[in-house]
C-alpha cells in the first residue's frame, strides 16, 4: 500500500487514519482512499458446484433408501407361500 501523508501536517497516516478520512494529530479531514474489496466470482462458482453435487448425492441416496426399504420388505416375506413380517427378516437383508 502507498504511503499517504495528511495534508495539514505532513505526517504519516496508519491504516486507521486513511480508514476514518481524519489525522488523528491535527484533526484535518481528506477523503478516505481505501480501496474496497472485491468478491470472487469463483467462490460462488464453487459454491454452487458442490451445491448441484451435493442435490445429485442426495437424490442418489433416498432412491438407494426407497429401493432398499422395499427388497428387505420383499426379501422377508419370502418362500410365496405367505407373507409373514418378522422384523429379524426385515433387518438382516
Amino acid at each position: 500500500m502507498s504511503d499517504m501523508y495528511c495534508p495539514k501536517c505532513k505526517t504519516l497516516l496508519n491504516n486507521d487514519e486513511k480508514a476514518s478520512g481524519k489525522c488523528f494529530n491535527c484533526g484535518a479531514s481528506f477523503s478516505s482512499v481505501l480501496p474496497e474489496e472485491k468478491k470472487s466470482t469463483q467462490t460462488s462458482d464453487a459454491i454452487s458446484n458442490e451445491n448441484a453435487i451435493g442435490g445429485i448425492l442426495k437424490a442418489i441416496g433416498i432412491l438407494i433408501l426407497i429401493i432398499g426399504t422395499i427388497g428387505s420388505i420383499v426379501i422377508a416375506g419370502g418362500d410365496g407361500y405367505g407373507y409373514e413380517f418378522s422384523f429379524a427378516r426385515f433387518i438382516l437383508p
